[in-house]
């Protein structure tokens, strides 16, 4: 089997595509302490437009962020009225959180303050959008111990995030000491029974991450075609600075929960016009108009002569990132989660239609399910499976990591980027294949991350 992989640094990505990437980063497990700069260091690496992270601990505790290097901030929450003094110990900035759009407290929108001509993120990425989706899931599937764990009067708030926040990762410390200790068995058994501790602890910040390269877009009234520089930087003094970069839109961050303690979250990216390829279409591509989606009626932007004649047009992507639930002998939950992803991912393009549209994530699914079959009957097609002659990676999990309570599971691949609508993939590989050049136990993660090169298409009239 032909599989694209990148045993040493990521490739750049070819001039005006659009580079995506996922990853599960396994919150702050598997020896998180050692792991946590290779990991920070192999996200710069991946130089992506538009990086989906699951299994991170986002909100208030601040783990995607971290990674991403993210420095001074303003940290937003959906849903729920914080004051100032509140804002400032979750995030460490002073900044006001108020409640928007949203109908629940699960969102979270981190903005990095720019300095300058450009943010003070040493990976560049101005904008990190979070889900709580543990949260949100207890509260949407009505769990019992909602109300005793997180509800309005639960242990959570009792406590207090500011006060639980240095909890998961010592948890996780102790519970892999005692699973690595003298007499294995006991201290295995011994790390089991903190599991639900563990859970509970994660509870608050427990997700999904999507971060963008630029700066969130306030569209001029609801059409975003007039936006010229859309992805462009302002300098001080009015000039464009930087080359033209992804931005997402405001008030188009959401979360839906899919059952199982699992969620999708969505967000929709304006790519900038001179990041937009004009040639003829070619396979993958897909026309403007009515998605030939059989029975969907999506309807798609339609495309106006002005864009070939040299015009300014950017381009409309909505983002999914999925994070499936685990159990291989449970296809059929997946096959019910993914119909209500795209269910809901229709709703949104029919109220904001999309040029193209990216669902990726951890899929928790082998290429052959139906849950995937689902997907390409609607349309999607997979973006390493396009660049590389029809395969799939050899396997995206387990990486190779080794550690005292690393899941012992066969290899399968289940991290995919799939997309549909006027856009082609011009290169994809899978990522993070390196150990570290100390260790070669030691990966970022336990699993593989994926990384494809698109282009957004606008093809000649």
């Amino acid at each position: 089997m032909a599989v694209a992989s990148a045993p040493s640094a990521p490739p750049p990505p070819p001039p005006g595509a659009v580079r995506l990437a996922t990853v599960n980063v396994r919150s702050v497990c598997d020896r998180w302490m050692q792991r946590r700069p290779l990991l920070r260091a192999r996200l710069a690496e991946l130089d992506a437009d538009v990086l989906a992270m699951q299994e991170v601990l986002t909100g208030s505790y601040g783990q995607d962020r971290a990674l991403l290097q993210v420095g001074a901030h303003d940290l937003r929450t959906h849903g729920q009225e914080r004051s100032r003094e509140t804002a400032k110990a979750d995030s460490g900035e002073v900044g006001r959180a108020k409640s928007e759009s949203s109908d629940h407290g699960e969102l979270d929108e981190v903005r990095a303050r720019t300095a300058g001509r450009g943010s003070d993120s040493v990976t560049g990425y101005q904008t990190v959008l979070g889900c709580r989706a543990a949260l949100h899931a207890l509260r949407a599937e009505k769990r019992w111990y909602w109300v005793i764990i997180a509800g309005p009067y639960g242990l959570v708030q009792l406590i207090g995030s500011a006060v639980m926040r240095p909890l998961p990762a010592a948890i996780e410390i102790l519970r892999e000491r005692l699973a690595a200790g003298s007499g294995r068995m006991c201290g295995r058994l011994l790390a089991e029974l903190l599991l639900p501790l563990r859970q509970i602890v994660f509870l608050p910040w427990y997700g999904n991450s999507i971060a963008v390269r630029g700066a969130e877009l306030v569209p001029d009234g609801s059409s975003l075609e007039p936006l010229a520089s859309a992805g462009q930087r302002i300098a001080e003094d009015g000039e464009v600075d930087g080359p033209a970069v992804v931005r997402p839109v405001v008030g188009t961050h959401d979360l839906l929960s899919i059952g199982h303690m699992r969620s999708a979250h969505r967000v929709l990216c304006v790519v900038p016009d001179d990041r937009v390829a004009r040639t003829e279409k070619r396979a993958h591509d897909r026309s403007p108009g009515v998605s030939n989606v059989a029975g969907r009626g999506v309807e798609r932007p339609q495309q106006d002569a002005s864009a070939s004649a040299g015009t300014s047009h950017p381009r409309r992507m909505w983002v999914v990132n999925c994070h499936l639930h685990h159990d291989s002998d449970a296809p059929e939950v997946r096959v019910r989660q993914l119909q209500s992803v795209l269910d809901w991912l229709d709703a949104a393009e029919h109220e904001q239609p999309s040029d193209a549209t990216v669902l990726m994530g951890d899929l928790n699914a082998s290429p052959d399910e139906p849950a995937l079959a689902l997907l390409r009957d609607a349309g999607f097609w997979s973006a390493h499976a396009a660049a590389n002659n029809g395969h799939e990676p050899k396997a995206t999990y387990p990486s190779g990591i080794e550690a005292p309570l690393t899941d012992q599971d066969p290899p399968a691949t289940i991290d995919y980027i799939f997309v549909r609508g006027a856009a082609r993939c011009v290169g994809a590989h899978v990522v993070l294949t390196r150990p570290d050049d100390d260790d070669p136990t030691l990966f970022a993660s336990d699993h593989f991350g994926i990384m494809a090169d698109i282009e957004m298409r606008t093809p000649d009239l």
